[in-house]
């Protein structure tokens, strides 16, 4: 089922005033970066979730295949047992008109899954899920897991989290490294229960590559992972560091751990709940969900976008004002050939979310602004086709209430 509504063009003059007045009560007069608040030229819905035995409340990102088909997951509906279901594994397809397909019910023993998953040169697609599995966490009913999807549409669970050593509640999804092992992150778990770092290789066994410590060190990681040419893993941790606000870090192949940078209060971004992404010259860049603006947003700031050089320099590119530009910036960003960056925030001309641009300037462009009825809180990282257009998911609103796919051309 798809929904060929598009927008396109500018704001209407009503909205235009609305933005004007946001943007004075965002007080965004930094200096240090310019915004402007311009609808897409073409923003199309691509699916409306329906909920069982459909899925409802896409939470990961996407990915894309090279037929331009496209996979991401649902936290709730399809037809397992758990309370308006276990969550589902989906493929949108643009023949026909973009029609959907539940590749993947999860059941009990693999609920919730909240992340993008990972496809194979053959096909299967691997995953982790925020519950089942072993281990009695809170309020999952399981500590989480690690499944595999084959192309016929069944699925398996590859590694059961406990509520001990090896990590328990994984938030993020995989990478896979050339070899065909995994990595990701728990946010609870290891030995003291501050989260974990761990590789799942391609015999199927977990290994814990690090486990979080309280203080000073980075705590509770609930985003996916970068990997660099050597193998050092990248990542942000939402807590720890030396003010307790979030930090950068990375793990090397021999597990040693080290703090690349610890977020400071505002006007520093703080709680980084996001990737990194990482450049040709070692450069990570991310966002950070508080911290920055204190006045657009009085409960700590209306979120950061932030460049981490090598010698753990941080500058920050952008500061969000929780007017119009949006605030609580909510995915993994994408980068373009030109260094431009894209994402997703909350906030926006009505209040549902936006879809934004920063280019290499330091300009930030609104591409679109969410009103409900095309989606509430996007989230996840966007992809790109290659052309020009990006695509991405919102975690509710639509037809049904119950999330979106879509696609945007700025």
């Amino acid at each position: 089922m798809s929904d060929s509504v598009q927008y396109r063009g500018g704001i209407s003059g009503m909205n235009l005033r609305r933005a004007t007045l946001l943007m004075v009560v965002g007080a965004l007069g930094l200096g240090m970066v310019t915004s402007q608040w311009t609808q897409a030229q073409v923003f199309t819905v691509l699916y409306n979730f329906q909920g069982p035995p459909d899925g409802a409340l896409p939470r990961g990102a996407l990915i894309r295949d090279a037929a331009g088909n496209l996979y991401g997951t649902t936290f709730r509906g399809g037809t397992g047992a758990c309370y308006t279901g276990c969550g589902t594994l989906f493929k949108v397809a643009p023949a026909s008109g973009w029609t959907e397909t539940v590749l993947y019910d999860s059941l009990e023993v693999d609920a919730y899954p909240q992340a993008a998953v990972v496809r194979d040169p053959a096909g299967n697609l691997f995953g982790t899920t925020s519950g089942g599995g072993d281990g009695g966490c809170f309020p999952y009913g399981g500590c989480g897991t690690i499944f595999e999807v084959d192309p016929t549409g069944k699925g398996s669970v590859l590694h059961s989290f406990g509520s001990g050593i090896d990590g328990a509640t994984p938030l993020a999804g995989l990478i896979r490294d050339p070899a065909g092992n995994f990595y990701g992150t728990t946010a609870y778990g290891g030995t003291l229960g501050f989260g974990t770092v761990f590789k799942f290789s391609r015999t199927g066994k977990e290994t814990v590559l690090y486990s979080f410590k309280p203080l000073h060190d980075s705590a509770r990681p609930e985003a996916s992972l970068v990997r660099d040419r050597a193998g050092n893993l990248y990542g942000t941790a939402s807590t720890g560091g030396a003010h307790y606000l979030g930090t950068v870090f990375r793990v090397s192949r021999s597990g040693k751990e080290t703090v690349l940078y610890s977020f400071k209060p505002s006007p520093d971004g703080n709680s980084p709940m996001t990737g990194l992404v990482l450049d040709a010259t070692g450069n990570l860049y991310g966002v950070t969900e508080s911290g920055g603006v204190v006045d657009g947003c009085p409960s700590g700031g209306c979120g950061t976008i932030f460049k981490l050089d090598k010698s753990g320099k941080e500058t920050q590119l952008y500061r969000f004002g929780g007017g119009s530009d949006g605030n609580g910036p909510s995915g993994l960003l994408t980068r373009d050939k030109k260094g431009n960056l894209y994402g997703t925030s909350g906030g926006g001309s009505f209040g549902f979310g936006t879809v934004f641009k920063l280019d290499r300037s330091g300009r930030h462009t609104v591409l679109h602004s969410f009103n409900q009825a095309d989606g509430i809180g996007p989230n996840g990282a966007l992809v790109s086709d290659g052309a020009g257009s990006f695509y991405g998911t919102t975690d509710a609103g639509g037809a049904f209430g119950l999330g979106t796919v879509f696609k945007v051309t700025p």
